[in-house]
């Protein structure tokens, strides 16, 4: 199959070149910033020009919130996305593709919340070939979540078929204490057995093991 990408900016000259697309595309990923609450609002104009364009609603979409690194500028909720996806019929994640440095060498920092959806298994799995290293991350107000990290380690090691990939263990939500269903020695405990480093984070309060931290990667 072939992926095509058309990113006018807007620019009023390739409406024609756009319905061109939107004619001959068998599919389509709607994209918005969750930092930009007028692009959220566009998402119903393109779902509504793909209908006036091919005049039918059979056309396969994807809903793809983008920046989901940038927490401390979100103007649209997850629950705004997942909502409006609910209304069209169709998948929904968040994700962002981040640049940052790691030891001095540049690192694509690329981030995939399929919030779970099983029609997201063969690209969950994709990345699990071409990640370099994993965050395991796990809400401490959620047992259930952190019964699933060895799952998910299992998964990485299933599709990898080495132990030799780097992992980090996360449990997120620290500032919700009054919430935690997981303690952080049972956090480490798993972490010991796994052989990777461990840490709780709070993306509401930006801090990493109750200390200040730059936390705008992680949610």
């Amino acid at each position: 199959a072939n992926l095509d990408i058309l990113d006018t900016a807007g620019q009023a000259e390739f409406t024609a070149m756009r319905d061109q697309y939107m004619r001959a595309g068998e599919g389509f990923i709607i994209c918005y910033s969750i930092t930009d609450r007028r692009s959220f609002h566009e998402v119903r104009e393109f779902k509504q020009l793909i209908y006036r364009v091919r005049r039918t609603d059979e056309t396969p979409v994807v809903l793809v919130g983008n920046k989901s690194d940038l927490t401390q500028l979100r103007q649209v909720s997850k629950d705004e996305g997942s909502a409006l996806a609910q209304e069209f019929g169709c998948p929904f994640f968040e994700t962002s593709a981040a640049f940052r440095r790691i030891d001095d060498e540049p690192a694509n920092l690329d981030i995939l919340d399929t919030a779970g959806q099983a029609e997201f298994t063969a690209m969950r799995d994709q990345y699990m070939r071409a990640g370099e290293g994993f965050i395991i991350c796990y809400s401490i107000t959620d047992r259930r979540s952190f019964h699933e990290v060895r799952e998910f380690k299992q998964l990485i090691y299933r599709v990898r078929r080495t132990d030799e990939t780097p992992v980090v263990l996360v449990g997120n939500k620290s500032d919700l204490t009054q919430l935690r269903q997981v303690s952080k020695d049972e956090g480490s405990a798993l972490a010991q057995e796994f052989g990777c480093p461990f840490f709780e984070t709070s993306a509401a309060f930006r801090r990493i093991d109750d200390e200040p931290a730059n936390l705008d990667i992680l949610d």
